[in-house]
């Protein structure tokens, strides 16, 4: 598992893979999907560097042969070059069709994560259901634009759900995880290009059901709150009260009913900024991962846990 996490690409840019995945399969058939799209993935990778290559010695060979065809009048270079072009167009091409393959590592992760480690404690009989996005948060209509049509700067806000996770602990529990990524964008117009900056947060959302015979008592809803260390809107913010660092996680809603219970966390924003040169990324570390998931899954079911034992 460690190889593999450090396996993981935390992308510069954006996500912009076209694939969705929706299954309901059981946790080992699952996991064995799981599997045949994190290769499919890796073999996209690697195809998108490979004809990244090609595209760029495609690029330096125009270049050298045009240059050395017009200066040394060496005309017979020209054809070449031409020929070269077309593999330098090819080679772009073939690239843009190889990241449409190329998955957010890290989606997959944390489905992949929780499947793999949860295992053990689902019910065998009981199937998973796995939805997963893998398209781009910023495809489609934004939730708030505030640009206009004849100026690209402003600020756009996306909101992109890309997770839903159904699955049935041994004593009855049922689980609910979903995740979405919130973005805000501002854009701004140069001479020759936009920039943008984008200010990325993950959402993770877990609801427990508890089984039949028994039920939540909201009363305790925080006591719940303490044990998660509690630090939204109007709570503690010191450091001494932040969730364990090892999660990475804050907690920024609970709510408790007799038949469900609500955890809402969110990661620390990260930033993607796209200048001259391309895309660049700081604190992408931060993004919603496999360890993140299933620390804040286990976290909130043992606090759930504790509280229905001290309170029988």
């Amino acid at each position: 598992m460690s190889a593999e996490r450090q396996s993981l690409v935390r992308s510069q840019e954006p996500p912009h893979a076209n694939i969705q995945v929706s299954l309901t399969l059981p946790p080992r058939a699952l996991l064995a999907r799981c599997d045949e799209l994190r290769i499919a993935d890796k073999r996209a990778e690697r195809r998108k560097a490979l004809f990244g290559k090609l595209a760029l010695g495609s690029f330096l060979g125009v270049f050298i042969l045009f240059l050395a065809g017009a200066v040394l009048e060496q005309f017979y270079l020209l054809p070449l070059a031409g020929l070269l072009f077309l593999g330098f167009v090819g080679s772009l091409i073939a690239r843009g069709v190889a990241g449409a393959a190329d998955i957010d590592d890290l989606k997959l992760d944390v489905a992949e994560t929780l499947c793999r480690v949860m295992a053990s404690d689902l019910k065998k009989r009981a199937p998973v259901g796995l939805s997963l996005d893998f398209r781009g948060y910023d495809k489609g209509k934004p939730a708030a634009d505030s640009t206009r049509f004849w100026s690209s700067t402003g600020v756009k806000t996306f909101v992109r759900p890309w997770l839903r996770m159904n699955m049935t602990l041994l004593d009855g529990t049922r689980v609910l995880v979903e995740a979405e990524t919130h973005c805000k964008r501002k854009q701004r117009a140069k001479r020759k290009y936009t920039k943008m900056k984008d200010r990325v947060t993950d959402h993770l959302t877990l609801t427990f059901r508890p089984p039949a015979d028994r039920t939540l008592d909201r009363e305790h809803a925080s006591l719940i709150q303490q044990r998660l260390s509690l630090t939204g809107r109007g709570g503690p913010r010191d450091a001494s009260t932040r969730l364990p660092s090892a999660i990475g996680l804050e907690l920024v809603r609970c709510r408790i009913k007799p038949r469900e219970a609500v955890m809402c966390f969110r990661t620390a924003p990260s930033l993607r900024v796209r200048a001259r040169g391309g895309w660049t990324g700081s604190n992408l570390e931060r993004l919603l991962d496999g360890r993140k998931a299933f620390g804040a899954l286990i976290l909130s079911y043992r606090s759930m846990k504790a509280d229905a034992s001290s309170h029988a």
